[in-house]
């Protein structure tokens, strides 16, 4: 097993872009590809969703998000 880390402190400079090309492009080829998002922005993440897959997720997080609110005004 081989391991690929794109890493870079600086936003904005494609790591998810080429990431998610690249994960496309070996998978392509038949090799066995898994692709990892530890970026907060989860933009990788996204990239692989559709909406309505996304709309599922952020419908079941909006109670939490509610309740983080409520809670954070106590």
């Amino acid at each position: 097993m081989k391991v690929v880390s794109v890493f870079n402190n600086k936003g904005g400079v494609g790591k998810s872009t080429l990431t998610y090309h690249m994960g496309a492009a070996l998978s392509e080829l038949g090799i066995k590809t898994l692709l990892v998002d530890l970026d907060p922005q989860s933009n990788l993440t996204l990239y692989g969703l559709s909406e309505k897959e996304l709309e599922k997720i952020w419908i079941a997080e909006d109670p939490f998000i509610e309740d983080f609110a409520a809670a954070k005004k106590k």
